[in-house]
């Protein structure tokens, strides 16, 4: 308390007093002079900053995992073999740009801004010479860095439907009477009329403040030999560096050189051939001004290296992060944002810095501390360590290219089978050849065997392409369905065991992988695009949930007969299947519980003699809320650090009161309806439900097989609309969850009509 009393003191004797305070008479100004000097060491001693808790962060923008590996850069290698690295997310608000990138890292959240916003940061001038092209606040004191655009950045994401409070690390370490520095920038042009200092907002406040550090033109040297045009003064910098390491406590050096490089690209005059040699003499550079800090660095504080985003031409590619420090042995990043080895996001940085100072986090900040899971001292080589995240960032890249013509591609090709399944089971039987009948029916557990085959890709080698990772699909569903068929026969066998291998896939890669195979599966969170990538994504929850029901529907044990497997042990499938869903350790996914719950409870529901279906529907509506607010409860009662984004969102709408509540349901409800005007899953969840009301009303000759060779099918159906429905609205992705879990039940039903019904047995 004193500490923050005396350096509030402090601040305001920096920034004058005012004019109608006037002293004593006693008060003479040699009086006073000897008591302000006795006063200033008092205050001194009790409120200097720590010298073991300082954080600087070097920024290398632009920068990949492969640019390091091909540079000559001894002192980030050293630092990598001693330090625990990651790769980054640089996921901000869309579109996604290198200033909102920044403005993110600053913000611990995914920001917004208008192009250009972030960059225009000026040093306040000692007096009345020459002044920034853009007007300063008036708040603003000499000494001073100050965004020009603070007040405009804050009214930008208000506009969101999240709370993003633009300088929220800075307003922290403000509060606390901590002290924040920028030197640097990554300006560009021919003569400097450019620019280019989102570093700033790294650590500003709210009003664009930062207390210490220069990003003029000091900063610089002309290079007219140079495409570049200018490269970072080394000397003015580390100069600077040493007048700010005493004051401040969080530092931001933005080496600037690589960013430059990365614009020079679009540059027309400079030969796009030696395009890449610029980039690593760049970072060559910056290597070497790396190696003349780390000398003036403690070794007990925190250093993070990172690049907030990557190259233009390869902005779907993560970033690289070196921690080093006193809490973060050498070894693999991860954080409560993506619960993944070697994965965090740039919205954790502040939570991070934050926690070193011992400092709680402002509700804004989405991000969590990140921390450092160690690795054996034989595998710390810089090669080798780098080589195993750009083999997982190469997996993720590819398999979110993939993604974009994985779900048009599924789309059409649903349509195209289903349609010929309809050819075989329509009023007036089959329209073609019978010969045919086998094929259209091994085309319908094609379409069931897609997502096991989407899992099964994590085995392949990490350098396919998109198409060869849509190709490995392809060809691994046609021989699960083939062997399916082979393997599983007799009638519906084949449809049981994909499902049961999906349902069990899904619930073992949970609770005993902690979700590897979802890491690169196209079902799944995307750790480049996603805003969480641990748990259950929505699509992964309605695989589980259709592949059960169907599963559920088919398996002869449970049929009809004695009451424990019809009822029990389905009811202690759902039960382990829910808490696979909406644990916080393991799926995590809020939407998905109240579906689950729904789903299971209706199965359970219809398969009840009658006169019991009222007192279960009333437990169904009591689960509806008692079991997502259980799961709700452990993840607010685990910590911040560890919380997921369920605790988190608990923890706005108690700091925030009703309005954080609103904001988080118009937000999923905005998410909601964007997805239902622009994706291909709205045209095929109406389809779905006109041919399940077809089938329900006017059935043709082979549906009506079925429901009389399985009755369980027709309450599968029944179950799976009602799932379908309550997900497609509880879920801010709802209409994919929909979709899929129809899609079961579709193609369940057409592959028993089109390969022919048994005859019933009960």
């Amino acid at each position: 308390m004193a500490r923050l009393v005396n350096d509030a003191a402090l601040t305001a004797l920096a920034r004058g007093l005012p004019n109608r305070m006037r002293f004593p008479r006693p008060f003479t100004p040699s009086a006073l002079a000897a008591l302000l000097t006795v006063w200033a060491g008092c205050c001194a001693s009790a409120g200097a900053a720590d010298p073991s808790q300082k954080a600087i962060i070097f920024v290398a923008d632009q920068v990949t995992w492969q640019d390091i590996a091909d540079a000559q850069t001894p002192n980030i290698d050293g630092l990598i073999e001693r330090a625990a690295i990651a790769s980054m997310s640089c996921r901000t608000a869309p579109p996604v740009r290198r200033d909102k990138a920044y403005l993110s890292i600053g913000a611990g959240n995914r920001g917004q801004a208008s192009e250009g916003k972030p960059e225009e940061s000026y040093n306040v001038p000692p007096g009345p010479g020459p002044q920034p092209p853009r007007p300063l606040p008036a708040y603003a004191r000499p000494g001073q860095i100050v965004n020009a655009w603070a007040a405009e950045l804050a009214r930008d994401n208000a506009r969101l439907h999240y709370e993003v409070q633009v300088g929220a690390l800075g307003d922290a370490l403000h509060r606390a009477g901590l002290t924040t520095a920028v030197l640097g920038n990554a300006d560009h042009g021919e003569v400097f009329l450019e620019p280019r200092r989102a570093a700033v907002t790294i650590a500003m406040d709210s009003r664009g403040i930062v207390d210490l550090g220069d990003v003029g033109l000091a900063m610089l040297q002309e290079r007219i030999d140079d495409p570049l045009r200018a490269h970072t003064n080394v000397l003015a910098l580390l100069a600077r560096l040493t007048e700010c390491l005493p004051k401040s406590d969080l530092i931001v050096i933005e080496s600037g050189d690589t960013a430059r490089a990365a614009l020079s690209a679009r540059d027309p005059v400079a030969p796009a051939p030696y395009e890449r040699e610029r980039k690593l003499a760049a970072l060559e550079r910056v290597d070497y001004l790396l190696g003349r800090i780390l000398p003036k660095l403690d070794s007990r504080w925190l250093l993070i290296v990172l690049s907030p985003s990557p190259s233009p031409s390869q902005f779907e590619w993560m970033t690289p992060v070196i921690v080093h420090g006193a809490d973060w042995p050498a070894g693999q990043l991860t954080s409560g944002t993506t619960r993944r080895p070697g994965l965090i996001a740039a919205m954790d940085i502040a939570p991070t810095i934050l926690s070193y100072f011992g400092l709680p986090p402002p509700a804004s900040l989405a991000g969590r501390p990140v921390r450092s899971i160690g690795t054996p001292p034989t595998d710390r080589a810089a090669d080798a360590r780098i080589k195993r995240i750009t083999d997982v960032e190469r997996r993720i890249y590819y398999t979110n290219r993939a993604r974009h013509i994985f779900i048009p591609a599924q789309v059409a090709g649903a349509w195209c089978v289903a349609l010929l399944a309809i050819l075989y089971v329509g009023r007036r039987g089959p329209l073609l050849l019978p010969r045919l009948r086998g094929p259209v029916a091994t085309l319908q557990l094609a379409m069931l065997a897609i997502p096991v085959a989407c899992y099964l890709v994590h085995f392949a080698p990490p350098g396919l392409s998109a198409l060869q990772i849509m190709g490995a699909v392809v060809a691994g569903a046609v021989v699960l369905s083939v062997a399916a068929v082979f393997l599983c026969w007799p009638h519906l066998a084949p449809v049981r065991q994909l499902c049961w291998v999906q349902v069990l896939m899904l619930v073992v890669d949970l609770w005993g992988f902690d979700g590897q195979l979802q890491l690169g599966s196209l079902y799944a969170y995307s750790p480049v695009t996603g805003a969480r990538f641990y748990g259950l994504d929505n699509q992964a929850v309605s695989l589980l949930l259709g592949a059960s029901i169907i599963a559920f529907a088919t398996t002869p044990g449970l049929r009809g007969g004695a009451r424990w497997p019809r009822l029990i042990l389905p009811a202690l499938s759902g039960l382990l299947l829910t808490l696979t869903i909406g644990h916080p350790q393991l799926g995590a996914n809020t939407g998905g519980t109240i579906a689950a719950v729904v789903t299971y409870g209706t199965w359970l529901v219809l398969l009840a003699k009658p006169e019991r279906r009222g007192p279960a529907i009333g437990l169904i509506i009591a689960a509806i809320v008692a079991v997502p607010s259980a799961f709700i409860l452990m993840d607010v009662l685990q910590g911040g650090g560890a919380q997921t984004h369920m605790g988190h969102a608990a923890w706005q709408v108690l700091s925030g009161g009703p309005a954080a509540a609103w904001q988080i349901i118009t937000r999923k409800l905005a998410a909601s309806v964007s997805l239902l005007l622009r994706t291909p899953w709205s045209v095929v969840l109406v389809a779905w439900f006109a041919f399940l009301l077809y089938a329900a009303f006017r059935p043709p000759r082979p549906l009506r097989s079925v429901w009389e060779a399985h009755p369980n099918i027709r309450i599968a159906a029944k179950t799976l609309a009602v799932g379908a429905i309550v997900g497609s609205l509880v879920n801010d992705t709802g209409i994919c969850v929909g979709t899929i879990m129809l899609s079961y039940l579709m193609f369940a039903m057409t592959f028993a009509a089109v390969a022919g019904a048994p005859a019933s047995r009960r």
